[in-house]
């Protein structure tokens, strides 16, 4: 077995990526591994597929924030020699919430000696995939927005994507689309609709908090064309996953793949990476990926 430890050195603040440096060294030095350093975006994906695909046995050990987590998934998930394992020390660290251990095990490199596994779902979109969830309309101009906020030093968390949703009301809140899953076919202005595999995204907003990442079901969330009154009212619920008793505003379904159609390519965001498309239909790989998580003893 191969330890591959992908590590952002940009992820969260301060000097985690050198800690966590010292942390490998210290607990895996009996074992066969190997520490990979990015220095621009998408090279996690290149780094993790150049491993994967020489067909060894790996735990490939994503460290870093969501963006990172979904460079290594993209480079892994068409190898079955290949596992994934999530240190994260990124900012929000979305995705990791979804799962059966708090952050501060899952930062624990000594638990991974001996660790656990289970699978879970992905969601794939044009020859891409995201492990978290997908978001079309104003929550991507919200994330895309976000990424000039994270560089303010106090901004962590959820702080850059609060900042940004202020800022991203100055803009259209809504746009028309035209939506295909199950047997509906529908064409309504929404204000934003998310693909869910994980219930947490956003630095801690909850658009479907009882997402579940192993049930082979896509939760649909549909948030109607609202008012910037309706908005702000709603945008405290959403923080807290409340915002579902606004049944008039938020609706749920759920399907195996969902179809959404603009008159113009569509922005999509994938575990909070931007990718441009046209008419997209995104779909659920069941039981896509195998993830290694910390031993409970």
């Amino acid at each position: 077995m191969k330890h591959i430890f992908i590590i952002n050195p940009a992820a969260g603040k301060g000097d985690k990526a050198e800690k966590l440096k010292r942390e490998i060294k210290k607990h895996f030095e009996a074992e066969q591994y190997y520490i990979e350093m990015t220095t621009k975006k998408s090279e996690a994906t290149l780094i993790s597929k150049r491993y994967a695909k020489t067909g060894v046995e790996m735990i490939f050990y994503a460290c870093g924030g969501d963006g990172t987590v979904n460079e290594v998934v993209n480079g892994i998930y068409k190898y079955r020699n290949a596992s994934l394992a999530i240190i994260p020390i990124g900012t929000g660290n979305d995705f990791v919430k979804s799962l059966p251990h708090p952050i501060q095990d899952l930062q624990n490199i000594q638990k991974y000696i001996n660790p656990e596994y289970m699978t879970c779902d992905l969601l794939s979109v044009d020859n891409y995939v995201g492990i978290n969830n997908i978001s079309v309309g104003f929550d991507v101009a919200v994330s895309m927005n976000a990424s000039r906020f994270k560089k303010i030093p106090f901004a962590n968390e959820i702080v850059p994507y609060t900042m940004s949703l202020v800022y991203s009301m100055a803009q259209s809140l809504s746009d028309t689309y035209r939506v295909k899953f199950n047997d509906i076919d529908i064409k309504e202005d929404f204000t934003f609709i998310v693909v869910c595999n994980g219930g947490f995204y956003g630095g801690g907003y909850k658009p479907y908090p009882a997402a579940n990442i192993r049930d082979n079901i896509i939760d649909l969330v549909f948030i109607q064309g609202v008012t910037r009154r309706n908005l702000l009212k709603l945008s405290k619920h959403y923080e807290k996953g409340t915002h579902l008793q606004f049944k008039d505003l938020v609706t749920i379904h759920k399907c195996k793949e969902v179809t959404i159609m603009h008159e113009e390519p569509i922005y999509l965001s994938v575990d909070g990476e931007i990718i441009k498309v046209i008419d997209p239909t995104i779909k659920i790989l069941e039981n896509g990926m195998r993830l290694v998580i910390p031993s409970r003893k």
